[in-house]
């Protein structure tokens, strides 16, 4: 992660994206790593109350962190594919696929199983 923030004084957007993607993956080891220690994992049975409780809200929490997560790192994909695509044909395949994954509503069922509104 030190070498992605001193990459950023070359102030190139890709750049910024490997910051982005590192500050979240940061962010979702912080969550499932309390996860784990309350018992994530183990048999309901075997966990206090509370830990369970708990647990499943760090978990509640850790998802869309996870989701959003893995947009960025195919999105960021797509960039690199981007630099290294040649013809026409592959680079407009290329960004209409990024486009796919980063527009919300095409998302929208795995959102509401995340955030679990049905």
């Amino acid at each position: 992660m030190l070498l992605a923030m001193s990459l950023v004084w070359n102030n190139s957007p890709p750049n910024y994206r490997t910051v982005l993607i590192d500050i979240q993956c940061v962010a979702g080891q912080c969550l499932v790593i309390p996860q784990v220690h309350m018992g994530a994992g183990k048999h309901a049975e075997y966990i206090k109350q509370d830990d369970f409780i708990a647990a499943l809200r760090l978990n509640l929490i850790s998802q869309p962190v996870f989701l959003f997560a893995i947009c960025f790192v195919k999105v960021s994909v797509g960039f690199f594919l981007l630099r290294i695509a040649v013809g026409r044909f592959y680079r407009r395949l290329i960004i209409s696929i990024m486009g796919k994954i980063a527009w919300p509503s095409d998302n929208w069922y795995e959102k509401a199983n995340v955030f679990q509104y049905s």
